[in-house]
């Protein structure tokens, strides 16, 4: 990033002075500048090639906060007082997870404010002689405190004893459909061929429902496994706002 001297200027996406230009007044300029921030912003996030449902959630993540602090990032409403009131709006309404995606968010819009690169801190010295500061530190941010983050009602993965009961009754129960004679049998098969592929890869619902025959590699290492023994994942957990992301 940066400016080029011998071939004139480089524009980097984002960059203040795309979108402001020196000398030009405006009208309410506090504002305006505010969403020249998240123009910006969006230009820099769509650089990336992050999707427009990822770049339109974080400005309006970005302005519901403006509009609880009547404030602009620069000045001093926003605070840690501010950052805790607006999370403890978030904690009575979304579950864990979503308040700490609405917490990157902002954090991610503040690193890009602060960041000299993309001339925003000269730029408002220069206009009103302010830097931004920083509310959202790692001490009032939802963290992951442990591995597993989900609801205790329930929602949670399965214990060592509870994984050995599932899968030791499954046998069991197929050799008994096949001595009834029961049509079901085929089916129970596939299941636990199904569960065990999904335990064994740590495949999520969505990955495993994708999967097709030809996914299925050889691996070097495992010959005696023939054309099973690696497992090519095309579907999988896509990051925020990027395309599903592939992996063995």
């Amino acid at each position: 990033m940066g400016r080029s001297s011998a071939g004139g200027s480089v524009a980097v996406p984002g960059v203040a002075t795309l979108h402001v230009l020196p000398g030009v007044a405006m009208l309410r300029p506090k504002a305006a500048v505010f969403e020249k921030t998240l123009l910006g912003f969006a230009d820099h996030q769509r650089a990336r090639r992050l999707s427009w449902d990822t770049v339109n959630t974080r400005a309006r993540i970005a302005r519901q906060v403006q509009a609880m602090s009547d404030g602009y990032p620069w000045e001093s409403a926003w605070d840690r007082r501010l950052f805790d009131r607006w999370s403890a709006m978030l904690a009575d309404t979304v579950a864990t997870s979503t308040m700490r995606k609405y917490q990157n968010d902002l954090a991610l819009y503040l690193s890009y404010l602060s960041d000299p690169a993309y001339e925003w801190p000269q730029m408002r010295l220069s206009t009103f002689g302010m830097f931004t500061g920083f509310a959202l530190r790692d001490l009032n941010a939802a963290r992951h405190a442990q591995e597993y983050i989900g609801q205790l009602s329930g929602n949670r993965p399965l214990t060592r004893a509870e994984v050995k009961s599932f899968f030791g009754q499954m046998n069991p129960e197929i050799k008994r459909l096949r001595e009834q004679g029961h049509k079901g049998a085929l089916a129970a098969t596939g299941d636990l061929a199904m569960f065990t592929t999904m335990y064994g890869w740590g495949l999520r619902r969505r990955e495993t429902a994708r999967l097709e025959t030809h996914d299925w590699r050889r691996q070097a290492k495992l010959p005696e496994f023939g054309d099973y023994a690696g497992l090519a994942v095309r579907w999988g957990k896509a990051g925020a706002g990027q395309p599903p992301s592939a992996g063995w």
